[in-house]
């Protein structure tokens, strides 16, 4: 069975073959002013970078904690582009080694790519390398310039806080708005991802991600 991403009254999603979806982070989008929460993310953003005390309750504690690892792992702070981790046959291999979990994946992310029309969805191995990017052309478009493409990594080792990277790493939902992104890449994007699991065993098979320009309010989590 398959619950609508509309039936906002669920925590939860569950797909056919077994495969759990959880939502139940809280957004950051009930804060109303768009340019003045996207002002203070940059400038505590601008003073964690510089190694400066943070005197703000931004961001988030999900967010602090994933800049955190990020400054540990010495990622540059600075880069644009995700890496690219899979091209030409290697990524069709993996395609093929996910072949059984996209024919259960895909057309849910058909599904919500309809329902979000003015959005992205995406979906990543376990890894954090996308595998499935589709959604409105101009979005898709766009988000090409950061590498948002199958077999870029997005995962948090590669390339700091986001919204796949981060689900992995915590095991949960997360969404990701704006300059709470550690890179350049995704500050003009908010991300909802949630991490996709195994039913029995609880295993996390990929992450299933809707982006939208920073300006929308997504009604994900």
């Amino acid at each position: 069975m398959f619950i609508s991403p509309l039936d906002l009254e669920k925590q939860w999603w569950i797909l056919e073959g077994g495969i759990l979806l959880l939502l139940n982070e809280p957004s950051i989008l009930s804060i109303a002013d768009y340019s003045s929460v996207i002002s203070q993310l940059e400038q505590t953003w601008e003073h964690f970078v510089s190694n400066e005390t943070l005197c703000t309750h931004l961001p988030r504690k999900t967010i602090y904690e994933s800049w955190k690892r990020s400054k540990q792992k010495h990622i540059p702070f600075n880069i644009y582009n995700a890496p690219m981790e899979l091209e030409n046959g290697n990524l069709l291999g993996e395609l093929e080694n996910n072949r059984l979990l996209l024919d259960v994946i895909s057309p849910q992310l058909q599904d919500i790519a309809e329902a979000f029309r003015d959005n992205v969805v995406s979906f990543s191995n376990e890894n954090g390398i996308i595998l499935d990017v589709r959604g409105n052309k101009e979005l898709v478009s766009g988000l090409h310039a950061s590498n948002y493409v199958p077999g870029a990594n997005w995962s948090e080792s590669a390339f700091g806080t986001n919204g796949i990277g981060t689900a992995l790493v915590t095991g949960n939902p997360v969404q990701v708005f704006a300059s709470e992104h550690y890179n350049a890449g995704g500050r003009d994007w908010i991300c909802s991802s949630v991490p996709v699991r195994e039913t029995l065993s609880g295993v996390i098979l990929g992450v299933l991600t809707v982006t939208a320009k920073n300006t929308t309010f997504l009604l994900i989590t």
